[in-house]
């Protein structure tokens, strides 16, 4: 489940670009939901805007412009299972064409995370 949600995460960081939208650069949920055992249907979306309120109002549809602040947040919950998987990013739209991930210090890949946690266990 988690590199499922990673991957997705992955996929949608791979379509960001100025001139795309943030509705646009978010269809990497589709290769989440055609994964195999994840359920078509999410509780909330894979990106919004951010800046003084926990889920500013975005133009989702606009092209993002330089100096945006946006979460890449793909997650999958399974209630009836007792367990979600979402992973959470902030990412800043630079003025050149590329974007900054905010919160690149923290581990993102399973292994890294399981590595993460076990050293904070110790």
């Amino acid at each position: 489940m988690y590199r499922a949600v990673y991957q997705a995460q992955e996929d949608i960081l791979a379509a960001i670009k100025p001139s795309v939208s943030m509705k646009r650069s978010t269809e990497g949920r589709r290769g989440l939901a055609a994964a195999q055992r994840i359920p078509r249907q999410f509780i909330h979306g894979f990106a919004t805007s951010s800046a003084l309120d926990v889920h500013d109002a975005g133009l989702y549809d606009a092209p993002l412009p330089p100096g945006a602040v946006f979460t890449v947040e793909p997650g999958v919950y399974l209630p009836e299972r007792g367990f979600g998987v979402r992973i959470e990013d902030q990412v800043l739209m630079l003025g050149n064409g590329k974007w900054r991930l905010l919160t690149a210090e923290f581990p993102r890949k399973l292994e890294d995370v399981e590595a993460w946690v076990a050293a904070a266990r110790r």
